[in-house]
């Protein structure tokens, strides 16, 4: 099985789309989360790498943890920022910020390529096909008790946000 990310929900000229094995959304899920994790300073940042890390196969199935990129929480009066953010996450990956506390040196040579592919993704996305019902929608159905709702706690050994099903790096070498 494989997961596929996608610019838009539905097939339209200029979308592009970036499909990854298991292992390898794994890796590529964890250097953007020790990026991203390090980098996050606003709420909304955080909220970004928290929705990121939740695709987290260990909990919601190998094979399933595609997305359309105008599903990510995006907000279009601050889609701008939140671009640039995610962007800067993207390419900082490359300077692998936060690899030296993982058990295992990932395969650059392997995944640098999708985090190319996925920089331009965001990169060129429209933000005229943002749904922000789903940015509300998964705030919503989030617990209070979740890592969201309880000040953005990160995981001691890896510095990383956690998310409702704990660390992903540490789910990733568990």
């Amino acid at each position: 099985m494989a997961n596929h990310f996608n610019m838009y929900s539905t097939k339209m000229e200029g979308d592009k789309s970036l499909g990854m094995s298991n292992g390898t959304s794994a890796v590529f899920f964890t250097v953007l989360g020790l990026s991203g994790s390090r980098l996050a300073k606003s709420k909304k940042e955080k909220e970004i790498i928290i929705w990121l890390l939740e695709k987290d196969q260990e909990y919601v199935g190998r094979g399933t943890i595609g997305f359309d990129i105008c599903d990510m929480p995006w907000r279009i009066d601050t889609f701008l920022e939140e671009k640039n953010f995610i962007l800067n996450v993207i390419g900082k990956v490359k300077e692998k910020i936060g690899w030296e506390t993982l058990n295992y040196n990932p395969n650059e040579d392997f995944v640098l390529p999708y985090i190319d592919i996925f920089y331009n993704m965001i990169d060129e996305f429209n933000p005229k096909y943002i749904d922000e019902n789903n940015y509300k929608e998964w705030l919503e159905v989030s617990e209070e008790a979740e890592p969201l709702n309880q000040g953005f706690p990160v995981c001691e050994k890896h510095k990383m946000l956690l998310t409702c099903f704990g660390c992903y790096a540490c789910n990733d070498e568990g």
